[in-house]
């Protein structure tokens, strides 16, 4: 049967399991999003050069001077989610990375708490032990359970003459 701390220890490992795999797929998403990236950048700049040969002959260029802007601005924009996006995978993973050396303190000290507890519950064992060899707990002891007794027997006529006085009635 598991302790309440090898339990909680188990959960603790399958969410830092958990952690990384989130971590894997973040990255894998960061990377996908990147090739998607680079995918439409090579599109756009195919698009945008067929654009300039059909455009230059009708507009002379001002067209795809705005089509440029356009496209920077879009790169910009890119650039700005990309780095936000690496930003928070880097502050995630040191968070997840401070979650876990703060769980490994604890199990530390936990394992520290219940070695100091079994200490002081052996300690208290022996004193127990030499308490009941000493004399005059023995008397007390003894006295103790004469009382006991005592209390019982009384008890036990009480009972005796309630039912009697039930009886009687």
């Amino acid at each position: 049967m598991w302790t309440g701390r090898q339990t909680l220890a188990s959960i603790e490992e399958t969410i830092a399991k958990l952690h990384k795999d989130e971590a894997q797929i973040d990255t894998a998403m960061h990377a996908a999003l990147q090739s998607g990236e680079r995918l439409r950048r090579d599109r756009d700049e195919a698009l945008k050069e067929l654009a300039r040969i059909k455009l230059d002959e009708i507009t002379g260029g001002r067209l795809v001077r705005n089509l440029d802007a356009a496209e920077r601005r879009a790169v910009q924009i890119l650039e700005t989610a990309r780095l936000r996006l690496s930003s928070q995978a880097e502050r995630k993973v040191a968070a997840v990375a401070e979650v876990e050396a703060a769980e490994k303190d604890r199990h530390v000290a936990g394992e520290a708490v219940e070695t100091a507890l079994a200490a002081v519950e052996q300690v208290r064992a022996e004193a127990q032990d030499r308490v009941k060899t000493m004399r005059e707990w023995q008397k007390l002891q003894a006295e103790f359970e004469a009382a006991d007794a005592i209390a019982l027997e009384a008890e036990k006529k009480a009972q005796l003459s309630e039912a009697e006085l039930g009886a009687k009635q």
